[in-house]
């Protein structure tokens, strides 16, 4: 018989856990952890609803919002010019051969609009999705001879415009 019945059996050697990792891991939650509850109160602001005010105002007469279209149709260009206000009005012009002609148009329409409403300053422009970019350009120039602040507007509006206006804005 061997000796082997007496023998000890071979454990399993069980390395020590690190536990530095650890506890490194939990300082770090419990810092973030004290940071966020902190911040709660920064989070917790109540803001009101927006809300619409209307002019109620008799003597103020309601704004202009001057609104400039640009639309192509084949190769002329469409120009519609509507503003509101206590007269609204509107000026149109069709068949518009080419950009320099477009720009001579955007100039004359813009300053005609200037003088009769010296104190505007702002314009809504909206150009059709035909329209090229270098056209968009050549119309900012042209409007920004006589107003400065110039605010666009989406193709769709324009389009949509020309047709409430009865303009073909359309298919190349």
């Amino acid at each position: 018989m061997s000796n082997t019945f007496f023998e000890k059996p071979h454990r399993r050697h069980v390395s020590e856990l690190n536990i530095v990792p650890v506890l490194d891991m939990l300082t770090t939650i419990i810092f973030f952890l004290l940071l966020s509850t902190s911040f709660m109160e920064f989070n917790k602001l109540t803001v009101p609803p927006a809300q619409v005010s209307t002019i109620t105002d008799p003597v103020a007469p309601p704004p202009l919002q001057p609104r400039l279209a640009v639309t192509r149709v084949g190769a002329s260009y469409q120009v519609l010019l509507t503003w509101a206000g206590p007269v609204p009005g509107s000026v149109k012009q069709a068949d518009v051969a080419s950009a320099q002609a477009l720009f001579t148009v955007l100039s004359k329409v813009v300053k005609e609009f200037k003088v009769r409403f010296p104190s505007e300053s702002t314009l809504q422009m909206g150009l059709g999705r035909d329209v090229p970019f270098e056209d968009l350009i050549w119309a900012m120039d042209a409007v920004r001879e006589s107003i400065s602040d110039i605010v666009l507007y989406s193709p769709e509006e324009a389009e949509a415009e020309m047709l409430k206006m009865g303009a073909t804005p359309g298919e190349t």
